[in-house]
Order: structure tokens, then sequence, then C-alpha cells
């Protein structure tokens, strides 16, 4: 469009008052010349029509087009969504892994009930450092709350107390060696009622006992 048919736009003219100061100014000017703008007009819409996206499509920036490029490279959308949802589902499972097994090791390490600390702790984070006492090192275990970490031990004494006898082993007791001991022996005895043997001999003496009998 030419410089001389283009309206001299004044802002700040009402859309009322503008269009009566355009009137004014088309009545002024020649008819080739309306015609003239009647065409650029035409050419303009034409040109406007060309650029515009057919129905039903997307029209993309350039950065977008290239990340769209880059994303088909990866298959068809049904396939990455089923890709994905698979991904997701394999890290859930690994997570509940390292979760057993973190909470196996806090279990073996202070000596509780894996079934029992698992479901007093199932809604607690924990944390499993190495700390330095008496100049060994030792693994222990920290409850994590909000931005605060307490021992285990001391979350057991405050918050557990109740629960230890179910929480905690019974640790095993080592079988007792059974010591010879003497016993004491004792003679024979006759059965009660039992008539002992009589002879001759043992009829002799008891008459020299009682001084009855003279040899």
């Amino acid at each position: 469009m030419s410089d001389e048919n283009k309206p001299n736009d004044d802002l700040r003219l009402s859309e009322s008052e503008w269009k009566t100061k355009r009137q004014g100014e088309l009545r002024n000017q020649e008819f080739d010349k309306l015609i003239q703008k009647v065409i650029d007009l035409e050419s303009d819409n034409r040109k406007l029509r060309d650029k515009a996206a057919p129905d039903g499509s997307v029209v993309l920036s350039k950065a977008d087009a290239d990340r769209w490029t880059q994303y088909v490279r990866f298959g068809k959308p049904d396939e990455i969504a089923s890709m994905l949802g698979e991904a997701q589902g394999a890290q859930e499972e690994l997570k509940t892994l390292k979760r057993k097994g973190q909470m196996r090791e806090i279990a073996e390490t202070y000596n509780l009930k894996t079934s029992v600390f698992e479901k007093l702790g199932s809604n607690l984070e924990f944390d499993v450092k190495s700390v330095e006492v008496d100049g060994q090192t030792k693994k222990t275990a920290f409850v994590k709350i909000n931005d605060q970490e307490i021992s285990l031990d001391q979350y057991i004494e405050t918050e557990w107390k109740d629960f230890t006898p179910s929480l905690l082993t019974q640790p095993k007791q080592e079988p007792q060696e059974q010591k010879n001991v003497a016993r004491p022996t004792f003679p024979a005895q006759k059965p009660v009622g039992e008539s002992p043997t009589i002879s001759f001999d043992y009829i002799k003496q008891k008459k020299l006992e009682s001084g009855d009998y003279n040899p």
C-alpha cells in the first residue's frame, strides 16, 4: 500500500470521529486514487489469506516445530505415552524395593522386628548415616521430620515407647551346657514284704546271739 493512500491515524480520535475525518479526506481524493486504494487493500487481503493456516491445522513457531521434530523421532504419541507409563511404573517399583531394603537394614541394625517396624514407620522418612562414636564408625538411622533429624533411638523412646515390647527382638539365648553332677549311690534295697532266705547257718547264728544255743 502506498504512503499516499495510508490513512493518517490519530489515536486521540474516537472511532466515530476517525471515520468522519476519513470520509472527508477521501472525498477530496480523485476517483482513480480510490480505485488504487481498493486494489491495494484486496492485494493485502490475498496475501494474508495465503499465509493463513488451512482449516484443522496448527501454526507452530520455528522453535516449536524443531521440538516437535525431536519428539517424532521417539515414536508415535501413543507409543511414547506407553513407554513413559512403563518407565514410571518401574521407577515406583524400584522406589518400593529401596524402601523395603532400607527398612530391613535399619531393623537388623537396631534389633527390631521388621514387620512391626515397617508398620510403625510406614509414613516416616529415614536416613542412614555413618557416625563416629568413641572412635568407631557406626551406622545410625535418623527420622526426618520437616527440617529436623531425630535419631531413631530417641524417636523410639519418645514416640514408640508403648510398642517396644512388640518392636524389639528378644536376644537369642545360648543353650547351657549340662554339667555332670555326681549322684549319691544307695545300697540295694530289698522289696518290702520279701522274706529273707532262712538257712541252717542263719538259725544257728540267731540262737548264738540269743544265748539259747550251746554247741
